[in-house]
């Protein structure tokens, strides 16, 4: 399937309602009762005054980690479906920032680089936040998936948004020379590996740990590499936090918000906001 082109006479909605608000489309999975992936950016980003369309790469009745989801992957037409539908609405080429996240298939990757290429690369920010897998977990997606989000979707980045298991996956996957120490904290083997091979994309590596803290490494190619944590919260952590953490650093981008200080301020919010709500889901009321 080709993807399609906006239809240049027709008036958008943007023009003919004279929204101001800034919008946002989300690629990745819709979950009924959790939140994680598009679920929590369809209830978080709107409370940080953005406009959010969602196209699913799943509909799940809630997170895995609770057990059978229900649901499965969206069907390859019905995707492609969906995504013709918000092309037809100028959503794609009318939004100021794209933001993918979970895919269930190397096919939709596919589809979301050509949508992606075709209506968005040189005109807004595209944030990929490349959820493959997670440290004790190993991957959760297919091999076929996590090659795709690398060689698809990464050309296409403004910025990307790892895990330390992910960015470590995501340089094995470019054949960069991965070096490990025995010796040398996590932060340190990380801020080694940004500066040996740079990219064009800003590297925000989410989950860093660092003597009983955890938090965001960012570099934005520009020489100088930024840290931020906070202490380690070992229990009760729920679902989502990296979800969460990509929402933060997508508003972050969008206001200019970059500098180290930002980071920080960032990452303060983030870690009042690992609690569980009362029924142990991650708490999305800001």
């Amino acid at each position: 399937m080709k993807v399609g082109h906006d239809r240049g006479g027709d008036k958008t909605p943007k023009q003919a309602y004279g929204f101001a608000m800034k919008s946002v489309l989300v690629i990745s999975s819709f979950v009924g009762g959790s939140n994680v992936g598009g679920s929590l950016a369809m209830k978080v980003l709107p409370q940080l005054g953005l406009r959010v369309s969602l196209l699913p790469t799943t509909l799940l009745g809630r997170h895995p980690g609770w057990g059978a989801p229900g649901g499965g992957p969206v069907p390859q037409d019905l995707f492609e479906g969906m995504a013709e539908g918000l092309i037809a609405n100028h959503v794609p080429g009318q939004v100021d920032c794209i933001l993918t996240g979970y895919f269930a298939t190397a096919e939709q990757v596919a589809l979301a680089a050509r949508m992606i290429s075709d209506h968005a690369v040189g005109r807004v920010p595209v944030i990929v936040d490349p959820i493959m897998g997670d440290v004790g977990k190993g991957l959760y997606v297919d091999e076929t998936v996590a090659d795709a989000i690398v060689s698809e979707l990464l050309p296409l980045a403004s910025v990307i948004t790892p895990n330390s298991f992910e960015f470590w996956e995501i340089e094995r996957r470019l054949r960069h020379d991965v070096k490990h120490s025995d010796v040398l904290p996590e932060r340190s083997e990380i801020r080694a590996q940004l500066a040996r091979y740079r990219e064009p994309f800003a590297r925000y590596v989410t989950s860093v740990h660092d003597s009983g803290h955890v938090g965001i490494m960012g570099d934005r190619g520009q020489g100088d590499v930024m840290f931020a944590a906070r202490p380690f919260i070992k229990d009760k952590v729920p679902n989502g936090t990296g979800d969460l953490a990509a929402l933060l650093l997508l508003q972050a981008e969008l206001n200019g918000q970059t500098s180290a200080d930002d980071l920080d301020g960032l990452v303060h919010v983030l870690h009042q906001r690992i609690r569980m709500n009362e029924v142990g889901e991650l708490n999305a009321v800001f």
